[in-house]
């Protein structure tokens, strides 16, 4: 009973750890020019996708919040036509997300 005890635990931590490893750090690199901010997030606001290098700024999808327009980079034009419903839904987690807010 005390194996499986220490097994179950074991288990436990290594599913933690690798929830922790899968989790993606947005590097918070936002650009102000004006009334204009750039976001420059590193993964699509969208589905997450890593940008390459070359693609930051291709694909974008730009907001108005708080008399500021906010543009976020995204990785596909599929990604941009479903922003802004997630942006409607999930204003603060984005704004959180990407460093935008605390």
């Amino acid at each position: 009973m005390e194996q499986l005890k220490h097994t179950w635990i074991l288990g436990m931590l290594a599913i933690l750890a690798m929830a922790g490893a899968c989790t993606k750090t947005q590097k918070h690199a936002y650009h102000v020019q004006g009334d204009t901010v750039h976001v420059n997030n590193e993964y699509c606001a969208v589905s997450g996708t890593k940008l390459k290098k070359e693609d930051m700024g291709r694909w974008t999808s730009t907001v108005i919040y708080q008399g500021k327009k906010l543009v976020f980079n995204q990785c596909c034009e599929m990604c941009i036509g479903q922003f802004p419903s997630l942006w409607e839904n999930h204003t603060d987690e984005i704004l959180q997300k990407h460093g935008l807010i605390h």
